[in-house]
């Protein structure tokens, strides 16, 4: 016996079949709470809900099995034909996925990504953000639409992709083990930096800032580091004014020698120090030459 060839159209199926789709996409918004990597206040909130939610939209996948078993009990025909049709409809893309998945490590290794990138994908919920940055609710808000954050709103509460507020912030390490911080005013008085420029050299080195009810923290440690503070105190090096002492030299002066013999310098906050064996070694190729 042949199988139908021009079986009825029956609507209520699609119906079903809408409904098994549309329960499996809600299905997988759910894993992001269930397997949620952050420890926030209301994580045992976050995880119920997920598994409520999860638990309510899992007949998705027994009612596609059904609809097939609808559409095609009782078998007509060879079985080896109806396998033999079917089965490479589910063994290929089960193969490709499969490969995927598992070169995923090596294919982000290949290409300098932590395999960690898919934790980008996990979002902070407004309680967190506001528990971490010590932000109010109204400021959060507003930020993120002005910012375009991406955000969702599940069971009447917001949450923020994690990835994107890390980055308004300025940090993607842990702040918690930055001990050390400063304000604007501590980084302007030591360095002689105005706030516009800060705010400028912090978004373009990515140094981990903080916002404590209403006020922005920099870390210490990494402004330091980038500002090179402990060459002030090394010997190897000259300031400008010690040039100028030692040698009579004005700041035009000093300007043309460093070009002309090349001098190396370093630049600290307002500061440029010059290596002290390359001063040394162009004052004495200028005084052989009798300038």
């Amino acid at each position: 016996m042949e199988l139908q060839k021009n079986p009825q159209h029956i609507v209520w199926l699609d119906v079903v079949r809408f409904v098994a789709i549309f329960a499996v996409v809600c299905c997988h918004c759910t894993d992001p709470f269930n397997f949620y990597p952050g420890t926030p206040p209301n994580i045992g909130e976050i995880k119920l809900w997920g598994a409520i939610y999860g638990a309510l939209l899992r007949p998705c996948v027994p009612l596609f099995v059904m609809i097939t078993g609808a559409l095609l009990l009782p078998v007509r025909g060879e079985i080896s034909v109806f396998y033999k049709k079917r089965i490479p409809r589910v063994l290929w893309p089960f193969l490709v996925w499969s490969v995927i998945y598992n070169l995923f490590p090596w294919i982000t290794g290949v290409l300098g990504i932590k395999p960690e990138v898919i934790l980008d994908f996990f979002p902070y919920s407004g309680e967190e953000v506001m528990s971490i940055y010590k932000v109010k609710k109204s400021w959060l808000y507003t930020s993120a639409k002005r910012n375009q954050i991406p955000m969702c709103r599940i069971a009447g509460k917001n949450y923020y992709s994690k990835r994107h507020i890390d980055e308004f912030f300025g940090t993607a390490v842990d702040i918690n083990s930055i001990t050390e911080w400063v304000t604007a005013d501590n980084v302007e008085e030591a360095f002689s930096m105005s706030k516009s420029a800060l705010r400028a050299y912090t978004y373009r080195h990515k140094i981990p800032t903080k916002r404590e009810y209403g006020r922005t923290y920099y870390s210490k440690e990494h402004i330091e580091e980038l500002r090179r503070t402990d060459l002030m105190s090394d010997d190897s090096y000259y300031t400008t004014d010690q040039v100028q002492q030692l040698y009579g030299l004005t700041s035009a002066n000093i300007c043309h020698i460093v070009r002309v013999h090349h001098i190396s310098k370093v630049k600290v906050g307002v500061k440029n120090l010059l290596l002290k064996t390359d001063v040394e070694r162009a004052m004495a190729e200028r005084a052989a030459k009798g300038l």
